[in-house]
Parts: structure tokens; sequence; C-alpha cells
């Protein structure tokens, strides 16, 4: 069977691919996975069968959660974990540069290092439907609802697993404990929100709905970062930018749209509140590039290309600011938007203490960025430990603040909103608490943000004033190479 299926890789994708595969379907680590698994599941069954001639029908029930529970950690914890590195191993053993010179580009060899570890997934997920059926014939449970349930964990575990591979782009642990943390956060906060919704209108996950939110929103979460590990493994020319912040929009407009639909509003709001203060990362903390080569594809589509690219696409910080500063006003009108139609359980007040909170929170980007810009270093590690040092001493004297308002009656906070980390101190000392001071707390607090992002903007147009020469140069190898083509 493992023979049938190399030869099969061996004819449809490519060469690297295919050894990828080869080496993975005849090695230990897939063998141990497969028989490991295979193992547990057999005694499982074992006991599940001893509980049925006892006629425990309870215990049964319980073995049978185990079952699902041993399912889901292999599929959504065990193999993403295992592919965490998945690429920066390659990196760091000076392999990549060997698989680039096949011809393979950084998208092929991302995607394809998710294509085979995908297979195994696959392998598996056929492998063990067996013991649905057998648990049906033998006890007369669901065979439609368990063959869901295997094939949502299935797919599932595909898309952590793109999600891990494109992780392992980076060569820090940082990074991939962080992108862990973001994800398991959103289980969390929003199966808890899947759940009340599943109780409140008996919505089904298993169903039309589930997977229309499996795929939109893991579909698109998982392209997402595999572009991000491909944009690490290849070079800053290749145009990753453009496609990496064109999905960074639809990871926003997806989950606002499944709201809309009133399809688990409340774990599609947790990927909104996730999607506004992760992505904006990647365009912030992008340098600019000063050669031709990405603006190329821009000047092709004449003036609305180059004011699309100026304004939201073109490459670096500079263009970032404006970029999430568009997320940040779309999830601002989203959030008022549902809070309107009454979406999500959300009322006029929740909105504006969300929208207050969570774009502090989404601020600290902005920070990032403006103290590498002042002091036009590149390293993001630097920035970010002055960022901290900063906002925890303004945390302090926020809090102090606070501690005045309460026991002495004098209010200051409204006047120092403009910093946007007090905003998370504020609203544990009840800015929300009183309309007039809240409104002021806004005002102060969107202010300051707009200053920031004011800044940004002014200190970009240093490189803003190179796009024209930028765009004409590129529009010159673009005319060459079309009038070399017609020559031929």
């Amino acid at each position: 069977m493992i023979n049938r299926i190399i030869g099969i890789a061996d004819a449809y994708v490519p060469s690297v691919v295919a050894k990828e595969i080869r080496q993975g379907l005849n090695g230990w680590g897939f063998l141990a996975q497969f028989y490991g698994v295979h193992a547990v599941l057999a005694f499982l069954t074992l006991a599940q069968m001893a509980v049925l001639t006892q006629g425990h029908e309870g215990n049964f029930l319980i073995e049978r959660g185990v079952f699902w529970f041993m399912m889901g950690a292999y599929f959504l914890f065990l193999v993403p974990l295992m592919s965490i590195n998945a690429v920066s191993s390659e990196k760091q053993g000076g392999t990549i540069e060997l698989i680039r010179m096949t011809g393979l580009g950084a998208r092929g060899v991302v995607w394809g290092k998710w294509a085979y570890q995908a297979l195994f997934v696959l392998i598996v997920g056929v492998s063990v439907y067996p013991y649905i059926v057998l648990y049906h014939f033998v006890s007369g449970s669901d065979v439609v609802g368990e063959s869901l349930m295997l094939l949502f964990l299935v797919i599932g575990s595909l898309v952590v697993l793109g999600i891990s591979v494109g992780a392992s782009g980076y060569g820090t642990n940082h990074f991939k404990s962080l992108v862990f943390v973001a994800v398991l956060l959103t289980l969390f906060f929003g199966g808890v929100g899947i759940y009340n919704n599943m109780i409140r209108r008996g919505t089904q996950l298993l169903g039309g709905e589930g997977l229309l939110l499996l795929l939109g929103v893991g579909g698109v979460l998982m392209v997402f970062m595999l572009e991000v590990g491909a944009a690490r493994v290849g070079s800053r020319v290749d145009g990753h930018s453009f496609v990496i912040r064109l999905l960074g929009l639809l990871l926003l407009l997806v989950p606002l749209g499944l709201i809309g639909l009133d399809i688990f509003p409340e774990f599609c709001l947790a990927a909104s509140f996730v999607v506004i203060i992760v992505v904006p990362w990647f365009a912030l903390m992008e340098a600019p590039v000063m050669v031709p080569g990405p603006y190329r594809k821009y000047v092709r589509w004449g003036g609305i290309g180059r004011a699309l690219g100026r304004f939201l696409f073109y490459p670096g910080w500079a263009t970032g600011v404006v970029y999430s500063s568009v997320m940040l006003l779309i999830f601002v009108a989203g959030l008022f938007t549902c809070a309107h139609l009454d979406l999500a359980d959300i009322s006029r007040k929740d909105a504006m203490e969300m929208s207050y909170v969570f774009i502090a929170i989404a601020t600290i980007p902005f920070q990032v960025c403006l103290v590498r810009a002042i002091f036009q270093k590149h390293e993001t590690d630097w920035a970010i430990s002055k960022v901290i040092v900063v906002n925890v001493a303004l945390v302090l004297s926020a809090f102090g603040m606070g501690i005045v308002k309460v026991f002495f009656g004098i209010d200051l906070t409204p006047w120092t909103s403009f910093i946007p980390s007090n905003a998370l101190i504020y609203s544990f000392f009840g800015a929300f608490s009183h309309g007039s001071d809240f409104g002021a707390h806004q005002f102060v607090a969107a202010l300051g943000q707009f200053v920031i992002a004011l800044s940004l903007i002014l200190m970009g147009q240093r490189y803003w004033s190179r796009y024209e020469g930028l765009e004409a140069r590129a529009l010159e190898i673009n005319r060459s190479r079309a009038t070399k083509g017609r020559a031929r």
C-alpha cells in the first residue's frame, strides 16, 4: 500500500516533495505514529467490548469519551506539534538552498512540507475508520455522527498542521509559542462561544454551518500561515507581502461575514479579535523594499494598481501603517454594525467597551514600529524590549492614577487615555461605569492612536517619495520584457 502511494506521488508531485513522502512513509517516525495509534485504539476497543459484555452502559460512554479524546489529542495536538520545526530545521541544516536549486519555489517548499504530512493525517484517518464501523455494529452507535466527527478532526488537523508548518519558518521558539497561544486562546474563547451558541439555539457543530466555519475561518488562516512561512523561506522581492496582506483582510472579513449570517457569531467575534491584534505585526514589522521587482505587478494595473499599492500593498511598514489602520477601521465598523443589528448578543455599550480595549492592544505593534522608525533600526526584538519597558512604566502610572480616582475622587484618567496601554488599566477602574467619563476616555484614546498612526505615516514619507522612481523602473522592465516576448 505504501509503495503504491509513493508511486502515485512520484508521478504527480515534484520530485523533492515525492522524496519527502518516500522518506516519511518509510521512516520510523510515521511507523511509530501509525502503529502507536492503532495499539492504543485496539486496547480501548477491547476495554469497551469488555464493558459492554458486563452491561455497564455508563462506563461504555466514559470509554467512548476516552476514545474521542485520544483521537482529538493525536490529530489536533500531536501531529501539529511534530511539524513545528519542519521548515526551520531545513534552514538551520543548510539544506533549504539545495531544495530551492531544484526549481521548487518558496511556496513549493512550504506547501510540500504541509502536503506530505497531510498525507500522513489522511492515511491515519482512513485507517481508524473501521473502528467507528465496528462500534456501530457492536453497540448501535451513530455511525453518521461519528463519521462526521472523524471528518471534522481530520480537516481540523490539516488546518492546525498548516498553521504549525507556517510558524516553523521562524527559527525562534518564542514566535512559535505565541502562535500556539493565539490558536489555543481562539479555540478556548471561541469554543465557549460555540458551546453557548449550540445550547441556546440548538445549532450543531457537525453540520453545514460547522463545516463552513471550519473551512472559512480555518482554511484562510491555514493558507495565511503557509504564506507567512513561504515569506520566511523566500526573498522579500518575491511578492509575498501582497498575498499576506490580502489574506489578512480575508481573515477579518470572513468572520465578520459569518457573524452577519449568524453562524457561530461568538467564535467569529473571538477570531476577529485575534486577527486585529496579530495580523498588523506582519505589515508593520516589514522593512521597505527599494528595488523595482515587487512593484512590477502593480504598475500593470495603471493608476488603480499604483494607488492600491501605495496605500495598502507595497512591501514595508510605510504602507503597512495605512493597511493596519484600515483593518482597525473595518473591525470597529463591523463591531458597531453587529451592535446595531443585534448580532452576537452585542449591545452598543459592549461595542464601545470592546473597541476601546482591543484597539488599545492592537496599537502595540504601531508603537514597536514607531520606535524602529525613530531610531532607524530593523531589529524587532530590540524595539519590542523598549516598548515593553515604556509600557510597563506607563501602566504603573495609570495604576497610580486609578488608585487616586478610587480613594481620593480625583479623576485624571480620561486625559491620559491617549496612552494606549493605559486603556487596559482604566478598564478595571470603572472607566465604563459613567457615560460622560467613558466618552472622554474614548475620545482621548482615539486621539492618541491617531497621533501614533499619523506620526508613522509622516515618517514613511521618505519612502513614499521614492515610489514614483521605482514604479517608473518597474514599468520600463515590464515593457522591455514584453518587447522581447513579442520578438520571440
